[in-house]
């Protein structure tokens, strides 16, 4: 059996992979509804992280471990040595799944350029949603505005009128941006 990988959890789970990510280093800093949902897939699928790799990094998120005897050794293989667990992030995985992160990043260079680097303006405005959104507003083509809004806390909120272009994961079932998801909206 494959092991299953963080997208896998994340998607059964119905989170970000950074929330399935953030479940395992620093759990106290995932509500505890979302912490089970994404213990419970992770248990559902087979789930787990390199205890020894986590160990190492003191449960850093920016330390990248590798252990030696997960890497080829094949001296006809081209590149850094990757440990295998690296193969879910490749490329040609990446830009086979329409949710990735690779996909995500696509869409949102197309739609900066499409709707925003044509006006030459950068000129931003911050938009009071709450103490715990960061959302701000700027000139989008065609007399259009653009809003990037981000929600770091615990209840989803509503997002202003205009058309969701881009999100990093799932809405709501009525609409509203879930805790740790971010949006784009123009109007």
């Amino acid at each position: 059996m494959t092991k299953a990988s963080i997208q896998a959890v994340a998607k059964e789970a119905g989170v970000s992979v950074s929330t399935v990510s953030r479940t395992f280093a620093k759990p106290d800093l995932v509500r505890p509804e979302t912490r089970d949902k994404v213990m419970a897939a992770a248990e559902k699928l087979d789930y787990s992280i390199s205890r020894s790799a986590a160990a190492e990094t003191g449960g850093s998120t920016t330390t990248w471990v590798m252990n030696n005897h997960d890497v080829p050794r094949s001296p006809s293989r081209y590149g850094l040595p990757q440990p295998s667990w690296f193969k879910d992030y490749a490329v040609d995985v990446e830009q086979a799944d329409s949710d990735s992160m690779l996909a995500l990043y696509h869409a949102a260079l197309a739609i900066r350029q499409e709707s925003l680097t044509a006006t030459r303006d950068t000129t931003a405005e911050q938009v009071d949603m709450g103490p715990d959104v960061v959302a701000y507003t700027r000139a989008a083509v065609g007399g259009r505005t653009f809003t990037s809004i981000t929600n770091f806390g615990t209840e989803p909120v509503e997002l202003p009128g205009g058309s969701v272009v881009l999100t990093s994961g799932p809405m709501t079932p009525d609409g509203q941006l879930p805790t740790d998801t971010s949006a784009w909206v123009i109007k």
